[in-house]
């Protein structure tokens, strides 16, 4: 522990939440213990993201009835939970220097191993899997006066913005930085602060995907409102154009899934919060829920939106196909049969005759079927 003008301070976290389930907890601590990797991975890439993390004493480990993996690396200790939360910790020394080795360890040793894991099945969307640029670094202290916490900040050239508590810690937010103090006669304060700490990470994650999520939306529904919204089309750019709506499609089914997911997670998380303290946390936690059914009534919406709209460009461009090779059809037939009636117009058979004047009256077809199906092929009015 270290003192940091007369205050203790305990330890630094970094986290990060990449919604998963139980089954993948099993598969990260098979990696952790010997480099094991499912069937469909390459072993020997993941024995060199082995040999770099180089996890030690592996261990199962619940909180609040959350199970998670644990291991340590190099100064570092990582805790990997069910639902997908991952955090890391480090014991506080030089502030600035561990944060550029936390941070340096998160993102050079800890993620290449999680995007390696989980690369294979449905993939996730890069949007949530990618690690923030900018996490909000946790510090916790021990025992510290209000004075020495003010101080502690000024020292870090930052500015509290809101204080809140919760059982025997008090919780100062900043810019970037959150520190957790402890108070000194509280039993089992490093569990709760630890506690504390992974539930406002995954509080805080759950609102960076919600507000990305909404971008993507955004973004979806704009460049498919440009396509929809055309008041003529070229029959030959419908394909296209479907071939972009569907894209769009599945990634909505893709983020339904995802939202669904995060909704289960965070359910879980909040039937944890049983303590007497935690009603504001639990609030948090249940406002959250309620944006996710937002987002997932706007992806509803724009999945049916979506699937409407390529259901009516379908048939468009197949009565159009329908519509060609029916004049194809019967251009040929009349060729073919105005052919041989002009036979009779000849006083004798001759197959050079029969060949000049056929190949002619193909041309002519082809040249007629050509006017007439760029007329048609132009453009359409939806």
């Amino acid at each position: 522990n270290k003192r940091n003008n007369r205050m203790e301070l305990k330890k630094i976290y970094i986290g990060s939440w990449f919604p998963k389930m139980s089954l993948h907890l099993e598969e990260f601590r098979n990696f952790l213990l010997n480099g094991a990797v499912i069937d469909l991975l390459e072993k020997k890439p993941a024995m060199e993201l082995f040999k770099k993390l180089n996890p030690r004493a592996v261990e199962l480990g619940e909180r609040n009835g959350i199970k998670f993996v644990q291991a340590n690396s190099g100064e570092s200790t990582l805790r990997y939970f069910e639902d997908g939360l991952l955090v890391v910790e480090k014991q506080a020394s030089n502030l600035k220097k561990d944060f550029d080795e936390i941070i340096k360890f998160y993102k050079n040793d800890l993620s290449p191993v999680l995007s390696y894991l989980f690369s294979k099945g449905a993939k996730g969307l890069e949007i949530i899997r990618a690690p923030c640029s900018k996490k909000p670094f946790f510090v916790s202290s021990l025992g510290a006066s209000n004075e020495e916490v003010a101080e502690f900040f000024i020292t870090q050239n930052k500015k509290v913005v809101a204080v809140s508590s919760y059982k025997e810690l008090s919780v100062n937010y900043a810019d970037e930085l959150v520190l957790i103090n402890i108070n000194k006669d509280s039993e089992h304060s490093e569990e709760e602060a630890q506690s504390l700490i992974e539930n406002i990470i995954l509080f805080n994650e759950s609102g960076r995907h919600l507000h990305k999520l909404l971008q993507i939306h955004r973004v979806i529904w704009d460049k498919a409102d440009v396509i929809i919204s055309k008041s003529n089309t070229k029959i030959k750019d419908l394909p296209k154009d479907n071939e972009i709506l569907t894209d769009f499609s599945n990634t909505v089914v893709n983020i339904k899934a995802r939202i669904e997911q995060m909704k289960l997670n965070l359910s879980y998380r909040e039937s944890t919060f049983s303590n007497k303290g935690a009603e504001r946390l639990m609030l948090k936690f249940k406002n959250r829920n309620q944006d996710l059914d937002y987002l997932s009534s706007l992806f509803e919406m724009t999945s049916t939106h979506l699937n409407n709209n390529i259901s009516q460009l379908s048939s468009i461009y197949q009565e159009h196909q329908q519509e060609s090779l029916n004049r194809l059809q019967m251009l040929f037939l009349a060729s073919v049969v105005s052919g041989f009636l002009s036979l009779g117009f000849f006083d004798s058979f001759y197959i050079s005759v029969l060949l000049k004047f056929g190949g002619i009256t193909i041309l002519i077809t082809l040249l007629i079927y050509y006017f007439w199906h760029s007329l048609t092929f132009k453009k359409i009015k939806r």
